[in-house]
C-alpha cells in the first residue's frame, strides 16, 4: 500500500529547505509538472488540475514565527528527466513544526504506509511517462547502512483502447487497500477525532481482519483506469474463480451502507464502487465520485451488480 502513501500525503505536504534561525517560511511540500509543450499521460494530466485551477504546481510552505500554513503557486519548471514531482521533506517539518508530528497527525500518517522514519519522500513519473516511482531516505544512525530506497508504485499498461490509459499497481490487494486508507483517514484527521472514534476504527479493522485478509488473496490485480475525459478510479481484478455475487456479499460485510463520506483536510470526498462481472472475472471498481465510477464503468463496459456506493 505504499503507493497511496504518498497519492493520499499528497494533498498535504512537500520541499526541503533549512529553518533561517526557525523564523524563515520553511517549504515542506512541492509540486512540478512538465510544461505543457511535452507530451504527458493522462495521470499527469489529472494530478496538475487537481493541484490547482491552473494545471501547475504548487508549494506548501510553514512559518514559525506566526504558525501558519500557506499554499502557493509553483514558479520553478521541472527540468528534463521527469513529467511530474512530488517532495516531501518531513525532516524539516519536524523541525519547524513538531506539533503536527506529535501531538499531530503526521507520525500516525507516515507510519501507515511504513515511512514512519523517512527525512524525505520523492514520488516521480518518469520522462518516458510509463512508471510511478517513490524514493525516500531514512533517518538512521548508522552512516554505513542503505539510507536511499526506491520502490515501483505503478507502471503504464500499453493499452490498445485510446480511451482508457491503465497502470498496473505494484504489490496490492483490496484488503490491504481498504485496511491501509482507513488507517491514512484515522491518521489524516486525528486532530478531528475523540478516543472513542479512534478505537472504533481499530475496531472496525480488528473484526473484518480474516475477510480482508481473503479478499487479499483472491486479488489477481489492480490498476489505476484513467479515461479521455480524466476520469479516474481503482480496478481490482479477481481470480476467475471468484464470484462476483460472492464479492458482492462480502461488501456487504465490510461497508453494509456503503462507503461513508471522507473528509481530508476540510475537503468531503464520497468514495462510490461498485461488484461486476468482467471479461477475465469478477472486478470491483472503486472512484472517488459518482461521476467518476459511472464514466469508468461505461468506458470499461461493466455492468453493475450493485448500486453506486454499495450493493
Amino acid at each position: 500500500m505504499r503507493w497511496i502513501a504518498v497519492l493520499l500525503a499528497v494533498c498535504s505536504c512537500l520541499m526541503l529547505t533549512p529553518v533561517v534561525d526557525g523564523q524563515e517560511p520553511v517549504p515542506i511540500l512541492t509540486l512540478r509538472f512538465a510544461s505543457a509543450e511535452r507530451t504527458k499521460p493522462r495521470l499527469v494530466e489529472l494530478a496538475s488540475r487537481l493541484a490547482s485551477e491552473t494545471g501547475g504546481g504548487i508549494v506548501l510552505t510553514y512559518d514559525p514565527s506566526t504558525k501558519a500554513y500557506a499554499v502557493s503557486q509553483g514558479e520553478e519548471e521541472l527540468p528534463e528527466g521527469n513529467l511530474a514531482e512530488l517532495e516531501l521533506s518531513a525532516n524539516e517539518w519536524r523541525l519547524a513544526d513538531p506539533d503536527a508530528f506529535e501531538p499531530g497527525p503526521m507520525n500516525g500518517l507516515l507510519g501507515a504506509v511504513g515511512v514512519a522514519d523517512a527525512r524525505t519522500i520523492r514520488v516521480v513519473v518518469d520522462e518516458p511517462g510509463d512508471r510511478l516511482v517513490v524514493h525516500w531516505d531514512r533517518r538512521e544512525e548508522d552512516p554505513d547502512a542503505n539510507l536511499v530506497h526506491e520502490q515501483l508504485i505503478a507502471n503504464r499498461i500499453d493499452e490498445d483502447d485510446s480511451n482508457l490509459e491503465r497502470w498496473a499497481i505494484e504489490e496490492i490487494g483490496i484488503g490491504r487497500f481498504i485496511a491501509g486508507a482507513c488507517r491514512v483517514g484515522l491518521a489524516i484527521e486525528e486532530g478531528q477525532r475523540t478516543p472513542s472514534d479512534i478505537a472504533f476504527g481499530t475496531s472496525w479493522l480488528s473484526g473484518r481482519n480474516a475477510l480482508l485478509h481473503s479478499l487479499d488473496r483472491s486479488t489477481a490485480g489492480a490498476e489505476i483506469v484513467i479515461t479521455d475525459d480524466l476520469r479516474s478510479a481503482v480496478v481490482f481484478r479477481f481470480d476467475p474463480a471468484i464470484k462476483a455475487t460472492s464479492l458482492q456479499r462480502a461488501s456487504l460485510r465490510v461497508v453494509p451502507e456503503g462507503i461513508p463520506e471522507v473528509e481530508i483536510l476540510g475537503k468531503v470526498a464520497k468514495p462510490r464502487f461498485a461488484v461486476a462481472e468482467g471479461d477475465s472475472g469478477a472486478v470491483v471498481v472503486l472512484a472517488p465520485t459518482q461521476g467518476d465510477l459511472d464514466d469508468v464503468l461505461e468506458t470499461m463496459g461493466l455492468q453493475p451488480l450493485s448500486g453506486g456506493d454499495g450493493p
